[in-house]
């Protein structure tokens, strides 16, 4: 799926699919840690809290990495 720029990775596991894409303006893979569904740097990132907090750092265990390698966009 393309939005914008970016690339997105249907095949991966749904945590995968928003946080790990390429940026064809920059030629690069990227692997964004999220909060609360927000990228960091977003600067709605500390505006709020919120009760609930859903956490998505910017870390791939080897099986996740593995399983990435192996799929197609």
């Amino acid at each position: 799926m393309v939005v914008g720029a970016r690339w997105y990775f249907r095949e991966l596991t749904g945590s995968l699919q928003k946080r790990f894409y390429y940026d064809s303006l920059f030629g690069k893979l990227v692997f964004r840690g999220r909060l609360n569904d927000l990228e960091g740097g977003d600067p709605n990132l500390t505006a709020t809290r919120s009760r609930s907090r859903s956490s998505n750092p910017n870390v791939l265990s080897d099986e996740r990495l593995l399983g990435a390698a192996g799929t197609r966009q």
